[in-house]
């Protein structure tokens, strides 16, 4: 600030393509307000007593404010957190409450097959939801239901929908030679720097990956620290 400097951080799921249109989504008046957003992430939790340790740690702190950094963006800061956490893998269960009241969960699952579903985001609004799976594909379940029947007496199921309720699925092909199908900007590595050097020409401080986010990530990290997250200040 006293340099007139700009910072960005390259927080990458910020910049996921997929990570920007789910939150579009549910900033939309049809999604209705946020009140629970669970995702999974294979990442191992050190023990309790491990971690106070700089160097035990570390590991844990380059990949956690991956799926924290996404769950920034669609739902904001956090207002607490409490880990339940399995001693043989180092999995564990994140219960989360977002400053916006809306509550949350975050799977750290160690142990899971190989080729399972590396990562999965599940965002539940006001009678519309959606799920982002392998930060690829994003399944969109829209408002419906005035033209559902009264329970156990609908015969047909899919007279219930309307085509403009019906759900909606995003997902990229990889047959054509095009920027959007490649690792650089699925990743969010050339959407950070876009986003970044665009601020700049325009003379402005970049609004996504700011030094705020960052230290979201550190406040964050030192709650794992514990087994409760003390209230921020």
């Amino acid at each position: 600030k006293e340099t007139g400097k700009y910072i960005g951080v390259g927080l990458k799921k910020m910049f996921f393509p997929v990570s920007q249109k789910a939150k579009a989504i549910i900033e939309s008046p049809e999604c209705g307000q946020t009140t629970c957003i669970t995702a999974r992430y294979p990442e191992n939790l050190p023990s309790e007593e491990n971690r106070g340790s700089t160097e035990k740690m570390v590991r844990f702190l380059d990949h956690i404010v991956h799926p924290h950094s996404l769950l920034k963006l669609l739902g904001g800061n956090l207002k607490s957190i409490h880990v339940n956490r399995h001693d043989t893998k180092g999995s564990a269960i994140v219960s989360l409450k977002f400053t916006s009241g809306a509550i949350g969960s975050l799977l750290l699952s160690a142990g899971q097959g190989p080729a399972s579903h590396f990562e999965r985001t599940e965002v539940i609004g006001q009678g519309a939801s959606l799920i982002i799976e392998n930060n690829l594909r994003i399944t969109y379940y829209r408002k419906a239901g005035k033209h559902m029947g009264p329970y156990g007496r609908v015969g047909n199921y899919y007279s219930q929908f309307e085509q403009e309720d019906a759900t909606l699925q995003w997902e990229p092909e990889f047959s054509l030679g095009c920027l959007y199908n490649k690792g650089l900007f699925l990743l969010g590595y050339a959407p950070e720097i876009i986003h970044f050097t665009e601020a700049l020409l325009n003379n402005e401080p970049p609004t996504l990956g700011t030094l705020e986010d960052a230290l979201e990530m550190l406040k964050i990290y030192e709650a794992y620290q514990s087994t409760y997250l003390r209230p921020y200040q």
